[in-house]
């Protein structure tokens, strides 16, 4: 929903820009630019832009000066923004060799002065933000075209994101200890240098053409990646010590270096019975096998030459394989494309990335799920057991489960021959004791040293399974197995195209069953054959991070009727609504499993409870036993927001009385790394839970109490749906904006709510905008004035929590909130209200939902659906019924009164303001008291420039406190702040809350000057509404004596807002017969 409201925003730019013209939005002014595109925006990033205590506009700095807003909370400032006009931020790339621009640097100063950690300079077009302990730029939005692609870091903006403490990934956003980014930069630039290179020398080349005669930029990559993939296992072979001569690349590079024209870099390499030659021959492998396209092009000595000469500078001894693989797959997120000029250049493939749902795997995530799986099957095994133990992954790209699993295989033998080991020196130390000779040991029978040799090759023939779509991805994690296994002089098992496979794991068949799917085409799809590529034995276990695609999502292609068909058809226990990619892996990876296979994958937490996930859920309790399902609070991904995570590990079982008495072990993980410190809550229930929920939803508890808390609401209460229906709101067909104005603009244009913003708890406030109800231009449901026109409850559709109000006036509404109307005559809309929107209701929420916390949590109808009421009858609700009434009224007079001072002074003339002096004049000496700074010294006797400036009210005094910058003997600034430089006491009520609002609410700290300080603050200036002084008294104490009144009634309405509140509560736990233990426990939830 955020989404969808900033494109709207920028919707509303462009069609400024288009009428305005640049030239035209430069002239906009400053305020302008904040209060219709910045506010909103963070409006839409759910900071309440009314609240000063929220969203403090012109907030004072201190030290000095004024930030445009303070976002607050627990009202102090955690974040500084600065706004400037279109046009008024230069772009970034002027910074040149400086650190920060002007504008830049003014942000993070005030940002930390005042001891906020996060500073934004923006002006819509533009959005940058700072840290701003250490002035690095975090988030840099330098058009309103990179809003899309970077909306998943601006929601981390949002204040829930703020008070959670997830804004924190946004500091850490780059920080990538998988990665290494020095050799990704160079990966990255040696891939354009030798595709440029390759696709110059080699226009005419027809093995680098399509069909039709045109480049074919997939067999280009196909060739540049060979060549890649070739030297760098030379030059890991080299650095390992597996070849005889370790710098054999650098002798071939200086010898081509010395005479360039009688030695040809390309040449040494490619050449028959030259270097690639000899590795195969000698080590085989897939990847030096002769025949490639990366032999049939043209390929420059110097290019080649400069690639060789920069990795002879790397040491590859200093990678681990989580590293260079995923380096590897983090490179193959960057595509080439033609650039105007011809040439090729490499670009971040963020939406190929997004279409198919690839994220490379933290590397503690990918060894927890080895270790809980394989490394758990291991536990016991004879060797021979361990032989026969087959592990895939069905989505291995550049092969991280894979080689983790490799590790485990090898740590395993290595364990086996260290106990081989001990064995026979136990044997011989035995033979000895017992008086045997010595030098009759080789004579022994028992004692050999029967070591597990060459298990290299043993693991990756008969242990290791992989499959991709991508075949750059297999080639890489081909090579990446092979680096794990290569030895001096020994041949490499066939990986690539044998274990490794390309092809699409989900779709396999006869070649007549698959063109009734996919008609001529149907090898496009790259499918895949199982048993002929891997027998029919099944794997023991299936590990791995499918693509996280759902269709139907924003920014998510529409899958093909072909594909859809084929998937629902040929997966009936995953496949429904709109497809998710991964609930299909998840149920082919189980349908590979052997009986007693162990089964391990990072997906999507939306699994869990999603309406449309239920097929894959009911799938799993009628296979499978849940061994751990552990859920991830941090959205820890690096390319982008990609939301909750979840490791599921699943152990295949036939047995169901087996599988309904099974623990699940559930974990709630905040962060990444707190799983593998065992920083977690643990708590396990019976798998048989999950067949008592409605669609089996997957509940998780992390306490025994949270879940006999919800097993006990539910006792008392039933489905929401059994007493009310409800309803989404109102959805264009021709986008939201052309349905929304601020006049009414024919007959079928009705007053409307276009923002969960207008309802809060208990209260409505429509902003004047009007609905074309036009059912040709609308999608179903919303509209419909049976549901609109009727007595109705509203709640937000957006947030973590359930947010609802009444609506007496049957306002039409977008769909960011949902209606609800009475279906059960028994019940009381205010009731339900009361239920709704109390602490114990909330409670139940965030524990079945899961929603608390999460970035762009919603509000699911289905799920509301199913709150349970309590069945109170209507004596019961009668009280409760009162005091909603009761908290209606309040709430409804309390958006009644205005507090804003500066529209009661502008109620009155004035004359030329007066100065802070001339109001105190007349107080006695005693009533007056200079101040010293921090080294005793007078304020008085001081000269600088204020830069901070705050006024507080003691009691009867008035104390005003300073930060200056004075000049030392010397001519050195220093800034002193923090300073009560002068107090007064004034007895009379009206004239010192007069003059307290008055300074605090048009003194701006920049414009108090340079001087003598005390003679400064004296010089304040103060509204005046007449000259003599007891008609100008007589008109503040008017003043006064009204607003004062209204501050009273708001402070004393809101007193009475929570008491009120507080008493439903107290009802509300009375009918659910809650102990005093759980009302603390619901008491001290958010």
């Amino acid at each position: 929903m955020e989404r969808e409201k900033i494109e709207t925003l920028i919707t509303k730019y462009r069609e400024l820009l288009r009428s305005k013209g640049r030239s035209g939005i430069k002239e906009l002014s400053e305020a302008n630019v904040r209060s219709d595109f910045i506010d909103p925006l963070f409006e839409i990033l759910g900071w309440d832009i009314s609240n000063p205590e929220e969203y403090d506009r012109e907030y004072s700095i201190k030290s000095g000066g004024r930030a445009d807003v303070a976002l607050k909370i627990d009202k102090k400032p955690v974040i500084l923004l600065e706004a400037k006009r279109f046009g008024g931020i230069p772009h970034i790339d002027e910074r040149g060799d400086g650190d920060w621009l002007l504008e830049e640097r003014q942000a993070i100063l005030y940002a930390a002065k005042e001891g906020a950690k996060w500073a934004i300079l923006t002006n819509f077009e533009k959005f940058r933000v700072f840290n701003a302990r250490t002035g690095l730029t975090i988030l840099d939005i330098e058009s309103i075209y990179d809003y899309t692609d970077k909306i998943g870091k601006l929601l981390y903006l949002t204040k829930d994101a703020v008070v959670t403490g997830r804004i924190e990934k946004l500091a850490a956003w780059d920080e990538r200890p998988d990665i290494d980014l020095e050799f990704l930069e160079l990966l990255k630039n040696w891939r354009i240098r030798l595709a440029n290179d390759i696709y110059e020398r080699n226009m005419d080349n027809e093995v680098l053409k399509s069909g039709d005669g045109e480049p074919d930029l997939e067999r280009l990559k196909d060739a540049v990646q060979r060549i890649l993939d070739r030297l760098i296992i030379v030059r890991w072979a080299e650095d390992n010590l597996v070849l005889e001569d370790p710098n054999i690349l650098q002798r071939k590079y200086n010898d081509w270096k010395l005479s360039p024209t009688y030695n040809s870099i390309v040449d040494s390499l490619f050449a028959d019975r030259a270097l690639f030659d000899k590795f195969n021959e000698i080590h085989d492998g897939k990847i030096f096998e002769r025949g490639h396209i990366c032999e049939q092009v043209k390929i420059g000595d110097e290019t080649l030459g400069a690639i060789i000469d920069e990795m002879n500078q790397i040491s590859f001894r200093k990678f681990d394989f989580d590293i260079l693989g995923n380096t590897y797959e983090t490179y193959l997120g960057h595509t080439l494309y033609f650039k105007d000029d011809g040439t090729l250049g490499l670009r971040p493939s963020q939406a190929t990335r997004k279409e198919s749902g690839i994220y490379y795997t933290p590397r503690y995530v990918v060894d927890y799920i080895i270790r809980n799986t394989l490394g758990e099957l291991l536990k016991g095994k004879t060797p021979e057991e361990v032989e026969k133990i087959r592990v895939l992954d069905p989505a291995c790209g550049s092969g991280s489960f894979l080689i983790k699993a490799f590790d485990y295989f090898k740590d395993y033998y290595d364990a086996e021959n260290e106990r081989i080991r001990e064995e026979r020196e136990k044997r011989i130390r035995e033979y000895l004791r017992s008086g045997g000779n010595q030098l009759k040991l080789d004579e022994m029978n028992g004692l050999e040293y029967a070591a597990y040799r060459d298990v290299e090759k043993k693991i990756l023939e008969n242990n290791i399974f992989g499959v991709d779509l991508d075949r750059q991805a297999a080639e890489i994690a081909s090579v990446n197995l092979m680096l794990k296994a290569l030895k001096p002089k020994e041949k490499l098992p066939l990986i690539l195209d044998e274990n490794i496979r390309v092809g699409n794991s989900l779709i396999s068949g006869s070649e007549e069953e698959l063109r009734e799917y996919f008609g001529e085409s149907w090898e496009d799809k790259k499918p895949f054959n199982w048993k002929e590529a891997f027998g029919e034995e099944g794997f023991d276990v299936v590990v791995g991070n499918p693509p996280w695609v759902s269709f139907g999502l924003r920014g998510v292609g529409k899958i093909e009727r072909s594909m859809d068909k084929y998937f629902r058809e040929n997966y009936p226990n995953s496949a429904e609504y709109k497809l998710s990619t991964y609930a299909i892996f998840m149920n082919r990876a189980i349908t590979f499993l052997k009986d007693g296979g162990i089964f391990g994958f990072i997906v999507p937490d939306s699994f869990l409870l999603g309406r449309y996930f239920s097929k894959i859920r009911r799938f799993i309790l009628d296979t499978a036993k849940i061994r751990e399902i552990v859920l991830f609070l941090e959205d820890f991904w690096p390319h982008g927001t990609v939301g909750r995570s979840v490791i599921i590990i699943l152990e295949k079982e036939k047995d169901e009385a087996s599988r309904l008495k099974n623990k699940v072990a559930v974990k709630l993980s905040p962060r990444l790394e707190d799983i593998f410190k065992g920083d977690v809550k643990t708590y396990s229930y019976e798998q048989r839970y999950f067949e008592s929920v409605l669609h089996n939803r997957f509940r998780l508890f992390f306490d025994e109490e949270s879940k006999s808390f919800v097993e006990r609401i539910e006792e008392k209460g039933i489905g929401l749906n059994e007493i009310a229906s409800i309803y989404t709101g109102v959805r264009s067909k021709v986008g939201q904006k052309n349905i929304i104005s601020k006049e009414k603009k024919g007959e079928r244009w009705y007053p409307g709510l276009i923002s969960g913003s207008e309802i809060g708890r208990y209260w409505l406030g429509y902003t004047g905008y009007f609905l074309h109800i036009e059912p040709s231009i609308l999608w179903s449901g919303g509209w419909d004035p049976e549901v609109v026109l009727k007595e109705k409850l509203l709640m937000r559709q957006t947030g973590d929590s359930i947010v609802a109000t009444y609506d007496p006036d049957k306002y039409y509404h977008l769909n960011n909130l949902h209606s609800l109307i009475l279906e059960n005559e028994g019940y009381d809309l205010r009731y339900i209200l009361a239920i709704l929107n109390s602490r114990l209701m909330n409670h139940y929420y965030h524990l079945i939902s899961l929603e608390l916390g999460r970035t762009m949590a919603q509000t699911d109808i289905e799920m509301i659906e199913q709150l349970p009421i309590y069945p109170a009858t209507p004596s019961q609700q009668k009280p409760i019924i009162e005091l909603v009434d009761r908290m209606l009224a309040l709430n409804k007079e309390l958006n009644t009164i205005n507090t804003d001072f500066d529209r009661y002074v502008s109620l009155y003339p004035r004359v030329k303001d007066s100065t802070l002096k001339d109001y105190i004049k007349d107080l006695p000496v005693s009533d007056k008291e200079v101040l010293k700074d921090h080294y005793g010294n007078p304020i008085n006797q001081i000269k600088g420039k204020i830069k901070a400036f705050e006024i507080i009210e003691e009691g009867d005094w008035l104390v005003f406190k300073v930060g200056y910058i004075f000049k030392t003997s010397k001519g050195k600034e220093v800034l002193i702040e923090n300073v009560r430089a002068f107090r007064c006491r004034i007895e009379d009520v009206n004239l010192r809350k007069f003059l307290y609002y008055s300074i605090k609410e048009y003194v701006k700290p920049g414009k108090i000057g340079k001087g003598n300080i005390y003679e400064r603050i004296l010089k304040i200036k103060v509204p005046r509404f007449a000259e003599r002084e007891e008609e100008n008294r007589k008109v503040i104490d008017e003043i006064m004596e009204v607003y004062l009144d209204e501050v009273e009634k708001r402070v004393e309405l809101e007193r009475e807002i929570e008491a009120t509140d507080k008493e439903i509560d107290r009802m509300v736990y009375e009918l659910y017969g809650l102990s005093e233990e759980e009302i603390r426990v619901v008491e001290g939830s958010k």
